[in-house]
């Protein structure tokens, strides 16, 4: 019998070591993420919002338009596990709610729920809000009913963001309130010293997972390091990222008209097998009169 991509991920979660997680955004980067070996991927909204609106993460995007996303991902890569960008519920306790239930139908195996106001934003910009640490804690209680009550096994990753606004203790309540409550996965955003990633693994029970770039607020660290500390997931968000600097690349090339400044490209025919043209026309086979 298959696993559901939520046993997946919660058998990827008690595998000891870390695990690499690709930031993902389309189906087609998810489809990359599987190719390449990654047993699970994290789908942005900084990226939704990024490649399919050209927006910012501040709070733009919707969620029906996430799990409009999101359908396209599972449809697209079927039986792949995937934990997605929640937001802060897109509302109260009742947004909340029904935004895991959605996220649950439309295949994600796992949802980050975050405690910023309304409309939030990146965790790496400043000029962030939370909400208070009760109404944070009631949004996870939310989300673990959710689950429950609709008998529907999709797991649950409590992020704060009130280090940067309210200090480190605080941050860390948060969390550890969300533990208390049942969440599956712990995020601290935006820490700025090892210090402080040590001080809050030695203090949860649950498995942590860390956001590793180079240019954001958090210290870059080597994944053997993050390792040490006690990190279970490792989140790239910069997929995108290399992904623009490389249609940039071959826009001037083909706006110059300089053959010689193109990028490296994937070639035709290898790109059509990545997409499957071998099985779809196995496929189209049964049906030829």
């Amino acid at each position: 019998m298959t696993m559901k991509t939520s046993e997946r991920l919660r058998a990827i979660l008690n595998t000891p070591g870390i695990h690499p997680v690709p930031g993902c955004y389309d189906a087609l980067s998810t489809l990359l993420a599987r190719q390449a070996g990654f047993p699970l991927a994290f789908i942005s909204g900084y990226g939704v919002a990024a490649s399919r609106f050209g927006l910012p993460d501040v709070g733009l995007i919707s969620g029906s338009e996430m799990t409009d996303t999101m359908r396209a991902i599972a449809a697209g890569v079927p039986n792949y596990p995937f934990l997605a960008d929640g937001d802060q519920g897109y509302g109260n306790a009742m947004n909340v709610r029904k935004t895991v239930v959605d996220y649950a139908l439309a295949g994600a195996a796992g949802i980050m729920i975050e405690d910023q106001i309304t409309p939030k934003r990146c965790g790496h910009l400043s000029g962030k809000e939370v909400v208070t640490r009760k109404e944070a804690k009631i949004r996870i209680r939310a989300a673990i009913e959710a689950r429950t009550e609709n008998g529907m096994d999709i797991v649950i990753m409590a992020r704060t963001d009130a280090l940067a606004v309210n200090g480190f203790d605080d941050a860390l309540s948060r969390l550890l309130d969300a533990q208390e409550e049942g969440a599956d996965i712990l995020f601290m955003e935006a820490m700025t010293t090892e210090t402080q990633m040590e001080a809050f693994i030695k203090a949860v029970h649950k498995p942590a997972c860390a956001n590793n770039f180079e240019g954001g607020r958090t210290p870059y660290l080597q994944r053997r390091r993050l390792e040490q500390i006690g990190f279970r997931l490792v989140i790239d968000p910069t997929f995108l990222f290399s992904a623009t600097f490389t249609l940039q690349k071959h826009l001037r090339a083909f706006a110059d008209n300089d053959e010689t400044a193109y990028p490296p490209r994937v070639p035709f025919q290898d790109m059509a097998e990545l997409l499957g043209i071998g099985i779809h026309t196995k496929i189209e086979e049964r049906y030829a009169r």
